[in-house]
């Protein structure tokens, strides 16, 4: 064999073995990458999970103060101005909760079904709290208040308006 033979033989076997250890690191890294992939989407799952949580307990809190304050005047314990500062600021509440959940945002490999319905629930409170908030405001300027007709027409908007509920969420 020549010596540039030879030469030529020593470097493709060289870079054969260069090669070959590369494409063995690159194997044996492939798990170590895909484990912290998976690590990462374990993590961004969670961190939405208890976001998502945590903005279906606030729903279920104000939508809870919601029905209070209708039930509070229902049984006259609190009077129409009251209940009109109520219903603002649980309409105020409502906006913020509402403007949250419309920034979750699901990681990809979420269904991001049960967001929409979660989305869609909150648009429909904040919508039954609109409602009911303007019809109290404008019994306000009633020149012959009449409570129990006044209680009747809240209580009524609340039942027409009211979303279906959103227990459904945890069973998809």
């Amino acid at each position: 064999m020549t010596k540039s033979r030879m030469i030529l033989a020593l470097i493709f076997a060289f870079l054969l073995g260069v090669g070959i250890s590369q494409l063995a690191l690159n194997f044996l890294a492939l798990p170590a990458q895909t484990s912290n992939q998976n690590r990462n989407t374990e993590i961004d799952l969670k961190i939405f999970e208890q976001s998502f949580q945590r903005e279906i307990d606030e729903l279920d809190r104000n939508w809870q103060q919601y029905h209070t304050t209708l039930e509070n005047f229902k049984e006259g314990s609190v009077d129409l101005e009251s209940t009109v500062e109520s219903f603002e600021l649980i309409l105020e509440e409502q906006k913020r909760i509402v403007d949250r959940i419309d920034k979750l945002l699901p990681p990809d490999e979420l269904n991001s079904a049960r967001l929409q319905k979660m989305i869609d629930y909150s648009h429909d409170q904040l919508e039954t709290i609109e409602k009911t908030h303007s019809a109290s405001e404008e019994m306000l300027s009633d020149s012959e208040p009449d409570h129990d007709r006044q209680s009747k027409i809240l209580q009524d908007i609340m039942i027409r308006n009211s979303p279906a509920g959103l227990f459904i969420l945890g069973t998809q």
